[in-house]
């Protein structure tokens, strides 16, 4: 796919699922942390589970392009708020409002 046609591509941004698992190792990867598939599923499928996470997937036709992970957290001296713990675009897919996308998910 050359350049031109990625900046056409439509993403979706939506709650990432446990088969996305090998597609956000991938993204870690690109960052300096990598990872199996197999690790990433296993984290996953605990982040999935807890009310206090969220992890949301960038996707096209061709898999996931980007991940945020957030967790909401109580703090004793500031309250609640919501941390980005993680958020990463793959570089081609940069520059397509699909970092923005991720975060106002």
């Amino acid at each position: 796919m050359t350049a031109q046609q990625h900046a056409r591509q439509t993403f979706v941004v939506r709650h990432a699922r446990l088969e996305d698992a090998d597609g956000i190792a991938w993204l870690s990867a690109e960052l300096g942390y990598p990872n199996t598939a197999a690790d990433m599923t296993a984290r996953l499928k605990k982040l999935l589970a807890l009310p206090t996470h969220a992890v949301f997937v960038l996707c096209d036709d061709d898999g996931v392009r980007g991940f945020v992970a957030a967790e909401h957290r109580l703090l004793l001296e500031s309250g609640e708020r919501v941390d980005i713990v993680g958020l990463v675009v793959e570089e081609s897919s940069r520059r397509n409002s699909g970092g923005s996308a991720l975060l106002t998910a």
